[in-house]
């Protein structure tokens, strides 16, 4: 049956109590007796009733309340030898006694039940031990308690939370392992000093909680940013009735940092642009991403030799990354080309030909023309030898796109060809010879030269009639000149001479005077005479009378020797 007491007080050595219905309405509980256990349905104090202060027992004590249960200042609550004390509050716990409200001896220990730590008094009872969480009376009765030693045994349920910490990563990295393992636990109680002792991990779990973030792999995007970073259970199990909860954090991916550094290029002036090629470096493409579009540079194929800036141009990467450029130098340099100078001829005197090269290596481009020219030291007037051909003012117009290796030539003055050609002359047998005289053709003498020497010939003034050839002699001309001889002929023709007869007179029957006569004309020369002599006509004419007389003459034609 339930009693209704303000205040009772049990007694009896030996004795032993059991009043367990928990529709008991007791106000203040005493005794000093055997065994005890008593229930209440509202709050419950140990205290004096009828000088009997607290509980004493031989037996074990066990008071259950469904509200507060309260030790009294100068109240003890004392168990037999080897035996237990169990006071079990719906509600709170407040000991106002102190440090020796409870005691226990041998083996003997005691479990106080309340709610919650937050609205008990300890004063100062201490358990030397971690409480026991989430448990009643009824849920976790005193003979199931497997925890050794006095202890404190609250309804309250602590939560212990897993915390998931917020991370960044940056896109294309892999953040699977980092995500799972940074979390933090909070809430393990942190106990009451003088009443418990605070929790630790590894009384409270057991394994890890599972921690995972879509935005963990290396492909999650910047856009989709923040990932939530949620924990699940795993094999984490609470070991001391503790409750679990998750705060899930968040993952922020932020785009990727890379450097694009354009490499510089070199090409020569007139060719094609090459590719324009970059490195990626910083923490580089990532997931088999590529940039789009390329580098750009002003430089065309008729740019003049210089540096031109290598720009981004429509290079770019998409928005997971964060692309810092570097540009480059494109360096258009001078275009090698060869000039070879023709060799060249010429003859002394002549002018100097045209002089003409080839150009080889790279070649000209864009429609370019070399300026100036190629130069010798050769002059008309210079001698038959070899003049180098020399680049002399030869050079590309802009005088920097073109590098010219110039391999010369020699200008070649070679002999002069002329002619000389004696003149044919005459004279009369017995006359000195003429001046022997001649006809320079060809090419001509230049520069104001002349012959050296002579022509001969072998007639002399008593050389006979006959034609004698002119045979070049001394004639010469300098080292300059091939000289081509054509002889001439002296003919020595017959030296015309007059005899002429003198007039003779003899008388009639007389011999003839001797006959003379007079050589005249040219005369005789070289100690010459003239042979033979006059003759008489074997009749003379006749006369007839109308015929004065006159004396007949006659003319011997002149002998020539």
């Amino acid at each position: 049956m339930a009693i209704a007491a303000a205040n009772l007080d049990l007694l009896g050595a030996g004795a032993s109590y059991e009043l367990t219905d928990s529709t008991n309405n007791i106000g203040t509980l005493a005794a000093n007796t055997g065994t005890v256990s008593v229930a209440d349905s509202g709050d419950l104090g140990i205290g004096t009733v009828n000088g009997t202060a607290g509980v004493t027992s031989t037996g074990a004590v066990t008071v259950t309340g469904a509200g507060d249960i309260t030790i009294a200042t100068g109240s003890q609550v004392t168990a037999g030898t080897d035996e237990d004390v169990v006071l079990a509050a719906a509600g709170a716990f407040v000991n106002d006694e102190g440090s020796d409200a409870v005691n226990v001896s041998g083996t003997g220990r005691w479990l106080i039940y309340s709610s919650a730590p937050t609205d008990d008094t300890f004063g100062d009872l201490d358990s030397g031990n971690t409480a026991v969480w989430h448990a009643t009376f009824a849920t976790y009765a005193p003979g199931s308690v497997t925890q050794s030693g006095d202890r404190y045994i609250f309804a309250y349920r602590p939560t212990l939370t897993i915390t998931t910490a917020n991370l960044t990563k940056t896109y294309g990295n892999d953040a699977t392992a980092d995500v799972a393992a940074d979390y933090s636990v909070s809430g393990l109680q942190s106990g009451v000093t003088g009443a418990f002792l605070g929790d630790t991990a590894a009384a409270v779990y057991s394994g890890a909680p599972s921690v995972t973030s879509t935005g963990a792999v290396a492909t999650a995007s910047v856009a989709g940013s923040p990932y939530t970073i949620a924990g699940t259970t795993g094999t984490l199990l609470s070991l001391d009735g503790y409750a679990i909860s998750f705060v899930n954090g968040a993952l922020t991916v932020d785009t990727r940092p890379i450097t694009v550094t354009a490499d510089g290029q070199t090409r020569h002036y007139g060719d094609a642009n090459p590719a324009l090629t970059y490195v990626v470096g910083g923490d580089g493409l990532a997931n088999g991403d590529a940039l789009s579009g390329g580098l750009a540079t002003v430089a065309g194929a008729t740019s003049n030799a210089g540096d031109f800036a290598i720009t981004q141009g429509t290079l770019a990467a998409s928005a997971n990354y964060d692309l810092t450029y570097i540009g480059g130098v494109l360096t258009v340099d001078a275009r090698p080309i060869t000039v070879t100078a023709d060799s060249q001829t010429r003859h002394y005197g002549d002018a100097n030909p045209v002089l003409t090269y080839a150009v080889g290596g790279g070649g000209l481009v864009n429609g370019d023309a070399l300026s100036g020219g190629l130069a010798t030291a050769a002059t008309m007037a210079s001698s038959v030898g070899g003049y180098a051909i020399t680049q002399g003012t030869l050079t590309d117009a802009n005088n920097t796109n073109y590098d010219i290796s110039y391999t010369g030539a020699t200008l070649s003055v070679t002999v002069r060809p002329i002619t000389v050609t004696a003149d044919d002359l005459t004279r009369h047998y017995g006359d000195t010879n003429p001046a022997l005289t001649y006809a320079v053709g060809g090419g001509g003498l230049v520069n104001g030269d002349a012959l050296s020497g002579g022509l001969a010939t072998s007639a002399t003034t008593t050389s006979g009639v006959n034609g004698y050839a002119i045979t070049q002699g001394t004639l010469a001309a300098s080292a300059n000149y091939d000289l081509t001889y054509v002889g001439g002929v002296l003919t020595v023709d017959a030296r015309p001479i007059t005899v002429t007869a003198d007039d003779l007179t003899r008388h009639y029957g007389d011999t003839n005077p001797t006959l003379t006569y007079a050589v005249g004309g040219g005369g005789l020369v070289n100690g010459d005479a003239l042979s033979g002599g006059w003759q008489r006509p074997r009749r003379r004419p006749a006369m007839s009378a109308a015929t004065p007389l006159r004396r007949a003459r006659w003319r011997r034609r002149p002998i020539m020797r």
